[in-house]
């Protein structure tokens, strides 16, 4: 027999402790480092960056700063229209693909959702724990702060 499915409006995500980001001028920079083979390859190949600097619209930059691992996803819904108006319409179907799209690229998760359709579909790819930044206690591996202490740029946990 099927589990009863949970209404995705109750979820709460949380933003992945594995990913490094940083804020400048209320938009949202997440930093992704290729790993992997198929990275490598692409990497001494075709000249593909380590990392790539995903930044993210005024809507999604103000999305992705309100999750906190409280609020639900209608919550999130909520203060969107409350300060975008029709400007973030059509507010649910805009919403819930954008934190699909978080979630399929590891951005996101629902913690207290383990097991569900919503935090296990997807990407196929086995979850890999980071340790914290010992050099300024991000949540970054070390190599990451390497990484942007070399292209100049900040953590969101201060300057390197």
């Amino acid at each position: 027999m099927r589990a009863a499915r949970k209404n995705f409006l109750d979820c709460i995500p949380a933003v992945a402790d594995s990913i490094c980001w940083n804020e400048r001028d209320g938009i949202v920079t997440i930093h992704m480092i290729h790993r992997g083979v198929f990275a490598a390859v692409a990497q001494q190949f075709f000249g593909r960056p380590r990392v790539s600097h995903i930044e993210l619209d005024g809507c999604g930059s103000f999305v992705f700063r309100s999750i906190d691992g409280q609020r639900t996803v209608e919550e999130l819904a909520r203060l969107l229209d409350a300060r975008f108006g029709r400007e973030a319409e059509p507010l649910y179907g805009r919403l819930v693909r954008f934190l699909q799209i978080l979630r399929n690229n590891r951005f996101i998760e629902y913690p207290k959702m383990k097991n569900t359709h919503w935090n296990e579909a997807g990407t196929g790819r086995k979850s890999v724990k980071k340790k914290n930044c010992t050099l300024c206690r991000g949540s970054h591996s070390k190599e990451g702060h390497r990484i942007w202490r070399n292209e100049g740029q900040s953590c969101r946990r201060g300057k390197m």
